[in-house]
């Protein structure tokens, strides 16, 4: 829910609309994303993706970047023939 939201954040409401919970269920869950540092809270008072979520984001990408490039290696070859 937090997905596309790093710059400008969202509202603990938003989230709870989004996902049919509790502001205080959301407050809850935010507090303990936060702590692991999955979750931050700008100085906007709304909430962003944290440092740990984006990393597995990037390192999904990259991984996916990379099976992209072996896909491309396969059709060329396959090309050549």
């Amino acid at each position: 829910a937090l997905s596309g939201h790093t710059l400008n954040g969202i509202s603990n409401s938003e989230l709870a609309k989004r996902l049919n919970e509790s502001p205080a269920t959301i407050n809850r869950c935010l507090n303990t994303l936060i702590e692991e540092g999955y979750a931050t809270k700008l100085d906007s008072g709304l909430f962003a993706p944290g440092m740990q979520l984006l990393k597995v984001a990037h390192r999904r990408a990259k991984e996916f970047t990379a099976a992209r490039q072996k896909m491309d290696e396969i059709e060329d070859a396959i090309s050549r023939y």
